[in-house]
C-alpha cells in the first residue's frame, strides 16, 4: 500500500470511534493520530487534519506536528507548528528546545544556537529528563549526570556492558 492509501485507512479507523464505538475523539486522539502522520513524513495531510478538526487544536497536537517536522527535517511546517505552540504556551521552554532540535537536525547549527541564547535571554531554562526503574518494588529515580545514587557505579558499568553488547550485534548509535 502507498502511504496516502495507508492514511485512508487510518482515517477510516479513525472515524470509526465516533460511527462504531460512539467516542468522540479528544485533542489526545487526534495528538496520536497526527503523531503518526508524522512519523510517515506526512506532515502535509497532519496540518491538514488540525486544520480540520472539529475544535481548536492543543499545544500537544502542534508538539507532535513539531517533533514530526524535526523528523524530517520540514522547518517550513516547523516554524508554523512552533508559532502555533507559542500563541497557546508562550512560557514554556520546551518548544524552544523543540525548534533548536529541529534545526540541528537539518543541519543548521547557527540558526539552533540562536533559538538556544533566545531562550537564555528570556530567562527560560530546559528541565532535565527524568528516568525510573522498579527494582526490587522499590522506584529508583535518577537525571542525566546525576551522581547521587548510592550504586551510582554499578550501574555505569553495567550500561558499559550493555552498549558493547548491542555494539557486538550491530547496533550504530544515532547520533
Amino acid at each position: 500500500k502507498t502511504n496516502l492509501n495507508l492514511v485512508d485507512d487510518c482515517r477510516s479507523l479513525f472515524n470509526s470511534m465516533r460511527t462504531v464505538y460512539q467516542i468522540e475523539p479528544t485533542s489526545k486522539h487526534y495528538a496520536s493520530f497526527i503523531s503518526v502522520l508524522g512519523y510517515w513524513g506526512l506532515l502535509q495531510e497532519a496540518l491538514e487534519t488540525i486544520n480540520n478538526m472539529p475544535f481548536q487544536p492543543s499545544a500537544l497536537v502542534w508538539r507532535v506536528l513539531l517533533d514530526g517536522c524535526r523528523l524530517h527535517k520540514n522547518e517550513l511546517i516547523g516554524k508554523w507548528a512552533a508559532q502555533n505552540i507559542l500563541a497557546l504556551e508562550p512560557k514554556d521552554p520546551s518548544t524552544f528546545i523543540l525548534v533548536s532540535n529541529l534545526y540541528s537536525a537539518s543541519g543548521r547549527w547557527d540558526r539552533s544556537e540562536m533559538v538556544r541564547e533566545d531562550m537564555r535571554e528570556k530567562g527560560f531554562c530546559k528541565h532535565p529528563a527524568q528516568s525510573w526503574i522498579v527494582c526490587e518494588k522499590k522506584i529508583n529515580t535518577f537525571y542525566p549526570r546525576d551522581g547521587s545514587h548510592p550504586q551510582e557505579k554499578d550501574i555505569h558499568r553495567g550500561l558499559e556492558i550493555m552498549i558493547l553488547e548491542c555494539l557486538k550485534i550491530g547496533y550504530e548509535p544515532d547520533t
